[in-house]
């Protein structure tokens, strides 16, 4: 470990940024860990600044200061007061922004959420900036300015992780050029430790089966870290079950059941300070089907459900390569999320139906049509059906026997139906995406932001979780 401190530090201070200045010229080797407020409703909100934290390290890579991915609904700015140097950036979403989609926020009401961002720590007065995206998704508009004294008494340095503990399961080289993968424990119980051990164990082997984590696992350091519930499980809201958990994450988030989020993230990173961290992953104890995972922020999966792999590595799809949801026939709680007349941020989904102007033309399979025909009316047909069907049942005293029985059909209708599909493994622009029947389109069929029938990524969203991978680790 000391090696690799010395490593970190030397490595650190000798990389030179292309933009013309070097790391050590504004950051020291520590970060600066920023708590926020999101207030505001469905038309608009403003930053309120919480507390600042000064932390041990900075885990990032010293040669990719600023962000050009474009990702994002948000952008941090940080700029050096005196010179007006633009010296980091950072794209980031928050819980808040789903929420201003939700019947909630549409019925007049207001919110406040927290949230957090880390940035190297700097060596004299910053100027943040809280950039978010307009109408036609381009960051233009401010949220918030503050300026930031490094020199503050008011800036915390108490160890906020005590009592956390580090399991080290793969590391591969310094944190400042490799994705340092971070799993935290929640609700696990002092005794049930060794599980939490286990789990991490299976989900980082299933992560790194599945391309590109497969070919570029020597760019990963996997780390977990334990600390223990009073109570084991998690809370599920519709069943009146509670539990006492170290961080306080609950299924039904915005009225969806299997949305496994937190209203308020300052204890997951409270604990998460003991160990670098480029992406978060809580694993849930719990075997209920569960997860979530918002860009630059978490993702979460309950790890006892039969689909906890696909949900582990769809959610990554999400909080580390910036992917969208490509479905649009499950019910889901917002409204509008993604409108027909604006071209996503998210490189997975477009409104655009012209090769010239497409996102990922550059992955199109040569000879395939744009927009590209997939019986779609056959099946959403299919699905029409099988909804009805479902909410006849429940509305009777069907046996679960009659329950299971419509739902392995469906299932092996819908399977049948994909993997028959002249157009499988195809790239083209698939109408239905982003949570709309019409007027979004994927890139292909199917793809594990589209269904959990597989465990594949296809081309388009292959290409950016490398990128993602390239920019923290090289």
């Amino acid at each position: 470990m000391r090696l690799l401190q010395l490593l970190f530090v030397i490595i650190l201070f000798a990389c030179t940024i292309l933009s013309g200045y070097s790391y050590e010229d504004y950051f020291t080797v520590e970060a600066l860990r920023i708590d926020f407020f999101e207030i505001g409703d469905k038309s608009g909100h403003k930053i309120v600044l919480d507390e600042l934290f000064r932390e041990n390290r900075w885990s990032g890579n010293p040669e990719q200061l600023i962000d050009t991915l474009n990702m994002g609904h948000y952008l941090l700015q940080v700029f050096e007061l005196d010179k007006n140097d633009l010296i980091f950036s950072f794209g980031y979403s928050t819980l808040f922004k789903e929420w201003q989609t939700t019947d909630e926020a549409i019925t007049g009401n207001h919110k406040v959420l927290r949230s957090t961002l880390h940035i190297p720590f700097p060596q004299q007065k910053i100027l943040l900036k809280f950039l978010t995206r307009d109408r036609e998704n381009h960051f233009t508009d401010t949220l918030g300015s503050f300026v930031i004294d490094p020199a503050l008494v008011a800036i915390n340095h108490e160890n906020s992780a005590m009592g956390a503990e580090v399991i080290e399961l793969e590391i591969n080289g310094p944190s400042t050029h490799k994705v340092d993968l971070l799993f935290v424990a929640e609700g696990y119980t002092a005794l049930e430790r060794e599980k939490f051990e286990q789990d991490l164990i299976r989900m980082r082997d299933i992560l790194f089966r599945i391309e590109p984590f497969k070919s570029e696992q020597q760019s990963f350091n996997i780390r977990g870290i334990f600390y223990p519930s009073r109570e084991s499980g998690i809370d599920e809201p519709t069943k009146d079950i509670f539990k006492n958990t170290a961080l306080n994450f609950t299924f039904n988030m915005f009225g969806s059941h299997r949305y496994l989020m937190v209203y308020d993230p300052k204890r997951l990173h409270d604990i998460s300070t003991a160990a670098p961290r480029d992406a978060l992953i809580v694993l849930i104890n719990s075997a209920v089907y569960g997860g979530g995972g918002i860009y630059n922020c978490y993702a979460t999966v309950a790890v006892d459900n039969g689909y906890a792999s696909n949900i582990l590595v769809h959610e990554l799809g999400h909080s580390f390569g910036g992917l969208g949801d490509e479905y649009y026939t499950t019910d889901i709680a917002y409204n509008e999320f993604y409108p027909t007349d604006v071209e996503p941020w998210e490189p997975n989904l477009t409104i655009q139906t012209n090769l010239e102007t497409l996102k990922w033309a550059h992955h199109v399979t040569a000879g395939i049509e744009i927009p590209t025909a997939w019986n779609k009316f056959e099946y959403d047909e299919m699905n029409t059906k099988y909804y009805e069907k479902v909410g006849e049942l429940g509305s009777s005293n069907a046996s679960t026997e009659k329950r299971e029985k419509l739902r392995k059909d469906y299932t092996e209708k819908t399977r049948l139906f994909f993997e028959q599909h002249a157009l499988i493994g195809k790239i083209g622009a698939f109408e239905g995406g982003g949570y709309n029947f019409t007027g979004m389109y994927r890139p292909s069929l199917e793809c594990l932001m589209f269904s959990n029938r597989q465990l594949n990524f296809d081309g388009v969203c292959l290409e950016a979780l490398q990128k993602r991978i390239k920019f923290l680790s090289q």
